[in-house]
């Protein structure tokens, strides 16, 4: 799959490092996971990677990008080709070569879940609870609706009733557009201290599920510790181990995250790990991403050839500076 002039850079046969070695067996057992969501796999290199270099790829260089994840060149095809059907992606084909990037809808909604992956869990709040009721209606249109409102931090709490800490008005305002008030209705609840209605608060301990939720950061803190310790004794991690790596990272914590609440400090239970995990994931985000850079700049490919250089949004990731 490589494309004339541009060549994968051999690796030197070298004694592995132990990062480079926890790295190998954390990415066999990633391989190993059944069912393996190649789509999702790939919406989080698109949204960790690709977005941050202009973009777009060539798929030849994300299949081979894809391969050391157990993810064959034919799995990838179907599983791209899944993401245009679905609105995620959009390709452009130039002679033999096809190149896709995200499509305006599947920007947005990753643009979204961003904020949630990368920055900090939000410790603010006014007391206030945002609950979205779903109505009559066609019953795919509401079972999509729903699916749009987890992207935003929604947790459904009842049937047809979802809740959240945080209104989004800009994402809620899109959301609503084509949508008549027989389907969804919305509106704020205070609910905070004294306040929050018995029944009310009953619902949410129930609904939010946060035992689920707090065993997926303990698992994501208790799997990446070791790589962060090994990180910590290399001036220099290898670069292709150190894409991988990082892809597995943002995929494993997007995955804790995006069932996350979010909510306030003083809602959170005992002991809860949301911190820790974010704390760990960026210390070792921060620790890869110089590496990784190096790696796509020398093998990922797009329209005209080698991808820009990535824009400014990617040094503040993860409470990252631009200084």
């Amino acid at each position: 799959m490589t494309k004339p002039g541009r060549h994968c850079t051999a690796r030197p046969k070298t004694r592995l490092t132990r990062f480079e070695t926890l790295s190998a067996h954390e990415l066999a057992r990633f391989a190993a996971q059944r069912p393996l969501r190649a789509g999702s796999l790939i919406v989080t290199v698109f949204g960790d990677v690709v977005a941050a270099r202009g973009g777009e790829v060539w798929l030849g260089s994300l299949i081979r990008l894809l391969e050391p994840f157990g993810l064959s060149e034919r799995l990838v095809r179907t599983a791209v080709h899944r993401l245009v059907a679905e609105g995620w992606l959009e390709s452009e084909k130039i002679g033999r070569q096809s190149y896709y990037r995200f499509s305006h809808a599947g920007a947005s909604r990753f643009g979204i879940a961003a904020r949630k992956i990368y920055g900090p869990p939000q410790t603010d709040w006014d007391g206030k609870w945002s609950l979205v009721q779903f109505l009559r209606g066609p019953a795919n249109r509401r079972e999509r609706l729903k699916r749009e409102f987890r992207w935003l931090g929604y947790t459904q709490i009842a049937p047809g009733l979802m809740a959240s800490p945080r209104r989004d008005c800009e994402a809620l305002a899109a959301l609503r557009q084509g949508v008549d008030g027989a389907l969804m209705i919305d509106w704020v609840a205070t609910t905070g201290g004294e306040t929050m209605p018995q029944a009310l608060r009953g619902l949410l301990e129930q609904g939010l599920r946060l035992a689920e939720v707090g065993t997926r950061y303990t698992a994501f803190i208790e799997r990446f510790s070791p790589l962060h310790a090994a990180l910590a004794r290399l001036r220099k991690p290898d670069p292709r181990t150190s894409l991988l790596a990082r892809i597995q990272l943002v995929h494993e914590y997007r995955r804790a995250v995006l069932r996350d609440p979010r909510l306030p400090r003083e809602l959170w239970p005992a002991h809860w790990p949301a911190q820790r995990a974010y704390d760990l994931g960026a210390a070792i985000y921060r620790r890869l991403v110089p590496a990784s850079e190096d790696w796509i700049d020398r093998n990922l490919q797009a329209i005209d050839g080698e991808m820009p250089p990535a824009g400014a949004g990617l040094a503040i990731r993860f409470g990252g500076s631009e200084a």
